[in-house]
């Protein structure tokens, strides 16, 4: 790990002029470059919320230590291409947390479908919220259609679909047997 840090520090800085860097660090304010610094860690401390609201409470599962999962995963990924840390964290959840296959490899999905909603949003807010946004309309050339499209029209259909998949989901939360019977029953 030593290493990795040494050999990434060089190649990240080979190239910079340090004295330069030093004069711009010090015309900023120490409390910035701190909360930046801390930005990160505060982000991993939100991440291991969501997850531990994601998992399942279970008697035989563990819920302790998934700021330390959270940080493996991110580390593993600042190293290993093709988002390895995933996967080292879905067998951290089976073998060290005591959760089930299934259920580390689903709070990888269900994190991931959090992800786009927030995304959707993203999108679709901006276009509601500010003035003179919705009028605008963007080039599409697909191989059926060609011609404008209002980002009104986009923001309603990723509205639609951020609204399906959370309501999907708060079903799923408050009802989770009938969702399932009902997804079992739609997959046969």
């Amino acid at each position: 790990g030593i290493a990795f840090a040494a050999a990434g520090t060089w190649i990240f800085f080979r190239n910079v002029n340090g004295p330069l860097l030093v004069a711009e660090l010090r015309n900023q304010s120490i409390l910035a470059i701190v909360g930046c610094a801390c930005l990160p860690l505060i982000s991993l401390w939100f991440r291991s919320i969501r997850l531990r609201l994601i998992l399942p409470s279970s008697p035989t599962s563990n819920t302790k230590k998934l700021l330390d999962t959270v940080f493996i995963e991110f580390s593993v990924n600042n190293i290993l291409p093709g988002r390895i840390g995933e996967v080292a964290r879905a067998l951290l959840l089976w073998k060290r947390n005591g959760f089930s296959a299934t259920v580390s490899i689903g709070s990888i999905i269900v994190e991931r479908v959090f992800d786009c909603l927030v995304i959707l949003s993203f999108f679709f807010i901006p276009v509601f919220l500010v003035h003179g946004l919705h009028i605008q309309r963007i080039p599409v050339g697909v191989e059926s259609f060609e011609g404008n499209v209002s980002l009104l029209s986009i923001a309603w259909f990723a509205f639609r679909a951020f609204l399906s998949v959370f309501v999907v989901m708060v079903a799923y939360r408050l009802m989770p047997r009938i969702i399932r019977a009902g997804a079992a029953r739609a997959v046969k």
